[in-house]
């Protein structure tokens, strides 16, 4: 499933196909069948939740589900390559996620094998002061592991599971012009599900990341004015803290948000999410936010080694075994 959001002359996602056409031999053409595109201008673009939602919308049970960024490359066999990775985490709710390292010097040309010795793992997170949200750090590069490694934050960029997270935990609908938080609601959603979060053991994705002289590119925020301003944005977040359950409060005082189709949109049943804001050290509110450094103990492996003896097969971490001061036990 592809969102497709160019501006008149980019180049497409997909060439023409047709017959007769130079492209009709293309690798793209030859499975032209297998791919479902939702072309938008980039002029109506609103950001990476509204788009990602789209995306959601095109999953027709598929038994796995990769979400990536554009601009990634791909060792070869990678597709079962990172089966493997996922089932060797031994827990049907595994999502395997990171951001992806950069790609060059990452992958020998000629045999398309990566290079790269080290997995990016996201351990840290900063909050966002004033609207109580949380934005992930930058990954770390670790030392390649015999299986996925347990990690607490999850990436939009990367991201690898069993398909029915698409529809356990669809992108929400209603959240138009939001980049911070995004990735820390799914988090918190998924995470209620029942789902948890490992880093890759081997790199398979890598990313180009331009350099900085190239940075100025067109960005959905050109947008804010023709989409409504940034009201829009502040209707959004205020969406996003009250279906987290993260305003505290200040809940009464929130009356301009979106609550459409907010139970299928909101927290998961399976954990609270006090539980994992206690476990994991994230203390959030908008005057005094605290997020607690435990990068040291997650890098180390004994974060994943301590949390996977509460492991269900079926049913992933049981959390409700694991002490709220599990971090401080963690020698």
């Amino acid at each position: 499933g592809i969102v497709e959001q160019n501006y008149v002359g980019d180049e497409p996602c997909v060439p023409d196909c047709s017959q007769g056409s130079t492209n009709s031999q293309d690798l793209i053409c030859r499975y032209l069948s297998q791919i479902r595109l939702f072309r938008v201008s980039s002029l109506h673009s609103q950001g990476p939740t509204w788009a990602r939602h789209r995306s959601d919308r095109l999953y027709r049970g598929e038994t796995y589900k990769l979400q990536i960024d554009a601009h990634m490359v791909f060792v070869r066999d990678w597709d079962e390559k990172i089966i493997t990775q996922w089932l060797s985490t031994g827990n049907e709710y595994a999502i395997l996620s990171s951001y992806p390292t950069e790609v060059a010097g990452s992958i020998n040309g000629i045999t398309g094998e990566s290079l790269s010795h080290t997995v990016p793992v996201i351990c840290g997170a900063d909050p966002s002061r004033g609207d109580g949200l949380v934005r992930n750090k930058g990954a770390a590069e670790g030392p390649q592991r015999p299986v996925p490694m347990l990690q607490p934050f999850w990436a939009a960029g990367m991201s690898f599971s069993r398909g029915h997270l698409t529809l356990r935990v669809p992108y929400d609908c209603c959240t138009s012009m939001m980049f911070t938080g995004e990735e820390f609601s799914m988090l918190l959603r998924s995470w209620t599900h029942g789902y948890d979060v490992y880093a890759f053991n081997e790199s398979l994705i890598f990313h180009y990341y331009p350099p900085s002289r190239l940075k100025q590119v067109p960005l959905f925020w050109e947008n804010t004015k023709r989409m409504g301003g940034h009201k829009v944005r502040l209707k959004s977040t205020n969406r996003m803290r009250i279906l987290l359950d993260l305003t505290g409060s200040t809940a009464s005082k929130i009356k301009d948000y979106d609550d459409t189709d907010s139970e299928k949109y909101g927290l998961g049943k399976v954990r609270q999410v006090s539980t994992f804001l206690a476990i994991f050290g994230i203390g959030v509110n908008q005057t005094n936010p605290v997020i607690q450094d435990h990068c040291g103990k997650i890098m180390s492996g004994k974060v994943h080694s301590y949390l996977t003896q509460y492991l269900e097969r079926n049913t992933g971490i049981d959390y409700s075994k694991v002490p709220l001061n599990a971090m401080d036990l963690i020698d």
